[in-house]
């Protein structure tokens, strides 16, 4: 399991819901109150809905994502990474599950996701 970037934008959140298994829609802070982002996991590819196992992938994101400790992460921006920050209406970036460690490390190893 990797820990924590040292690096970046890391803030508590809440799941709000899935638009398969590599886009994660989270509520920023922890209460589920607040301004709804759209996450694009970085690194790794799940299969969209419609392919095989695409719907397994999203099913995997909803009941792991449901009850859990969440923290987005974001690498801070720079000049050269900026645009790849936000990609069509998502953001680039990763979400630490509490006591289970990174979603793109649980998709791969789940055989839901292939690194990129």
């Amino acid at each position: 399991m990797r820990d924590r970037p040292p690096h970046g934008v890391c803030l508590p959140v809440s799941y709000v819901s899935s638009r398969d298994g590599d886009t994660i829609l989270v509520s920023l802070g922890s209460d589920g109150g607040g301004l709804v982002w759209p996450i694009r996991l970085d690194g790794v590819n799940c299969p969209e809905k419609r392919d095989p196992g695409g719907f397994e992938a999203h099913d995997f994101v909803i009941k792991l994502l449901s009850d859990a400790e969440l923290s987005v992460w974001v690498e801070a921006p720079k000049r050269k990474n900026i645009l790849r920050s936000l990609s069509f209406d998502r953001i680039i970036g990763d979400l630490f599950v509490e006591g289970k460690g990174w979603l793109t490390d649980i998709l791969v190893e789940a055989g839901h996701a292939t690194p990129v």
